[in-house]
């Protein structure tokens, strides 16, 4: 995204920090995969404040702070805990928010996560929620890193990424028998 490298020590920072009033939170929430009912939500989302409540006094640099304050806000304003608009989320917040919706979607299975069915969902989940540079700018990360990468088709056949459609969630493949195949 360019930023100095100063911003992006305080980003890694801020990263490192963000969840750590999860800490607070009992066993029972922690080890839901979701929360069921009201209440559990809500004390969920305390570890917001909790994590705040913890480091404020610390001297970390404010961005830092308002990372863990805001990595929960999402731009529709359906975020947690004020329900911010896009216009007073720290944009560092974001780039943590949209990471630790990564996090969740990988690891939301016990098996070798699919990287195009994840590509796909992180786009659809983060469309209205995230700054749409960062997900094009992650989107050109993946982009890059797809091309040339072997893949095994459904089928059990290898085949490589040739191309991807500039209109569509899709990609073409050549497979070892040099069929091309549009997924």
């Amino acid at each position: 995204l360019g930023h100095p490298e100063d911003a992006v020590k305080t980003i890694t920072l801020g990263s490192l920090i963000h969840d750590i009033g999860k800490m607070e939170l009992p066993d029972k929430i922690l080890n839901k995969k979701d929360c069921t009912c009201v209440e559990d939500e809500k004390i969920y989302q305390s570890h917001v404040q909790k994590g705040y409540d913890l480091i404020k006094s610390l001297g970390f640099p404010r961005e830092a702070n308002l990372i863990l304050l805001h990595h929960h806000e999402y731009n529709d304003a359906s975020g947690f805990p004020l329900q911010l608009p896009a216009t007073k989320i720290h944009p560092y917040a974001q780039i943590v928010a949209f990471a630790d919706i990564f996090d969740t979607v990988v690891n939301e299975k016990n098996e070798i996560p699919n990287f195009f069915d994840i590509r796909s969902k992180l786009i659809d989940i983060t469309i209205n929620k995230i700054n749409s540079s960062i997900i094009d700018a992650f989107d050109r990360y993946l982009e890059d890193f797809i091309f040339n990468v072997n893949v095994q088709l459904s089928d059990g056949r290898t085949a490589e990424v040739i191309y991807k459609h500039p209109f569509y969630k899709s990609l073409v493949v050549r497979t070892t028998d040099g069929q091309f195949i549009d997924l």
